[in-house]
C-alpha cells in the first residue's frame, strides 16, 4: 500500500490495485476477498472518481447506485465461483 501511494500518477495507482486485488483475489480465503473487494474500490476511485461522489443530478446518482450495486454482485459471483 505505502509503496503504491508513491506512484506519481493515478493511472500507475489504479493498476498497481489492479493487481494486487486479483492477487488477493486468487488466495481463496475470506479475509483476502474482502481485501481484494477494497482494493477493487479504490481501483474504481482512481480511474474515475465521479463514482466516489454521487452526482447532485437524480438521473446519474440513480445510474451510479445501480452501477456500484452491480459491481457488488459480480464481485460477489466472482469470489463464490473461485
Amino acid at each position: 500500500g505505502r509503496k503504491i501511494a508513491m506512484l506519481p500518477k493515478r493511472y500507475f495507482r489504479a493498476s498497481a490495485y489492479f493487481y494486487e486485488a486479483g492477487d488477493y483475489a486468487r488466495s481463496n480465503t475470506l479475509d483476502a476477498y474482502e481485501q481484494a473487494r477494497d482494493l477493487y474500490a479504490e481501483v474504481i476511485r482512481l480511474y474515475d472518481p465521479s463514482w466516489w461522489h454521487f452526482s447532485g443530478s437524480r438521473v446519474r446518482r440513480s445510474y451510479q447506485h445501480l452501477s456500484a450495486w452491480w459491481l457488488g454482485v459480480t464481485l460477489r459471483v466472482r469470489s463464490k465461483a473461485v
